[in-house]
């Protein structure tokens, strides 16, 4: 037990005897709440310590659901995530800050609407092919920044990467009539 009321205090800020006396009469009294109070102070104190988004999601997944615990985690993940995601500059920063921000939260929402940004600018400067091809790769999935990235890299493409396109893709799938329509200009032009 003096362990436990070593580790509450350090958390708390509150003597060892305090503690330990709390947790004794809490024993004896189960409807004691200052266990639970103690508790509670603690974890508030140790979600407000927590400086990264991978220790947010730990502590969100820790506590019980639907309680207060957990509700502060994840505003706690929510706001790391979001600075996260306003401090990345390339395309790798962005997709984990992305990939670790809670699903359907504002932060992710932001973090794709960056990521969205930042792929559209790169896509704007390669003018190489195989670039194009990788940024596409790493753009947001249904982006338009994915949509730009395949239409400029079928305008670069050779006519061995438009037909490695078309097979690809399945007949009737968007990418595949925008190849076929490609590969017949390119074809139009040899002739």
């Amino acid at each position: 037990m003096h362990t436990q009321s070593a580790a509450i205090s350090e958390m708390t800020g509150l003597a060892i005897e305090s503690v330990e006396h709390t947790l004794s009469n809490s024993s004896k009294n189960p409807r004691s709440r200052s266990n639970k109070k103690v508790k509670h102070i603690a974890a508030m104190r140790e979600i407000a310590k927590i400086r990264d988004t991978e220790s947010a999601k730990r502590a969100y997944l820790a506590y019980p659901h639907g309680s207060y615990e957990q509700a502060r985690a994840l505003k706690r993940w929510n706001t790391l995530a979001k600075r996260k995601a306003k401090a990345a500059t390339d395309l790798l920063e962005i997709r984990l800050a992305y990939r670790h921000a809670p699903p359907g939260s504002t932060s992710q929402a932001l973090a794709r609407e960056r990521w969205n940004r930042i792929a559209t600018d790169r896509i704007k400067e390669a003018t190489q092919a195989l670039d194009v091809r990788r940024l596409m790769q790493h753009s947001p999935p249904d982006s338009p920044a994915r949509d730009l990235a395949f239409r400029k890299y079928l305008s670069l493409a050779t006519k061995q990467q438009v037909v490695w396109i078309v097979k690809e893709h399945s007949p009737g799938e968007y990418q595949h009539i925008l190849a076929v329509r490609r590969l017949a200009e390119i074809l139009e032009q040899e002739f």
